[in-house]
């Protein structure tokens, strides 16, 4: 049977990337285990004690090493002449094959959440709640407009103070990776929490346009 590249993806996060012991792990024996969201790269380690010697080499590095990009190269460059300090870290056979799995699969950007898979078998539609938190969040809205009420951070703090509104989004926002890939909300779109955090000032716009004689 041939497996296509996102069922090899599952398959490797969920035995590769399942928890349990890592390449950090005080016992090697166990072998491999990377679990992304824990630990750095081994490359990164590696490269992150490289640049503490540098800096305890020699006060000159030191102060070259809090400078920029730049900067540092140039006391990586010179420790590896000088003082003997590799600039290129070497990984063993272990390091190269977690490092692989690291290039792999952990997000491109830092920024991004880490290492967690997408999951197509974790589907969820947010339709339902969406629906009777906008049903209940208009009739709140309403009964301020019907007072006569048109200040929009009033209209606004009565939106959001919904029932359930904070609590949805909460846990939308909680959500692991896996699962949060599969959410929907409203007609079958992608980020539910996106359409919460849109929703009250959408319905109060919705509102005063209806009360405004250019529309």
């Amino acid at each position: 049977m041939r497996l296509t590249r996102n069922q090899l993806r599952q398959i490797i996060n969920e035995t590769i990337f399942a928890g349990g012991p890592t390449v950090d792990s005080p016992d090697k024996s166990v072998g491999v285990t990377v679990d992304m969201a824990k630990q750095n790269s081994p490359k990164f380690n590696k490269e992150w004690e490289r640049d503490k010697k540098i800096s305890k080499a020699d006060p000159k590095l030191a102060a070259l090493m809090k400078g920029s990009e730049e900067d540092q190269n140039m006391a990586r460059v010179i420790a590896d002449t000088a003082f003997g300090i590799p600039e290129k870290v070497k990984l063993n056979p272990e390091e190269e094959y977690a490092q692989g799995l690291f290039d792999e699969f952990y997000p491109e950007d830092i920024f991004d959440e880490p290492h967690d898979t997408e999951d197509g078998r974790l589907q969820r539609s947010y339709a339902p709640e969406i629906k009777q938190i906008r049903n209940a969040m208009m009739k709140r809205i309403e009964a301020e407009w019907n007072k006569g009420n048109r200040d929009y951070d009033d209209l606004f703090s009565a939106a959001h103070t919904t029932p359930g509104y904070d609590n949805l989004r909460k846990h939308l926002r909680n959500l692991p990776p896996s699962e949060q890939g599969g959410a929907t909300g409203l007609y079958g779109d992608r980020f539910p929490d996106d359409q919460l955090m849109l929703m009250p000032g959408q319905l109060i716009d919705m509102y005063m346009a209806h009360d405004n004689p250019h529309y």
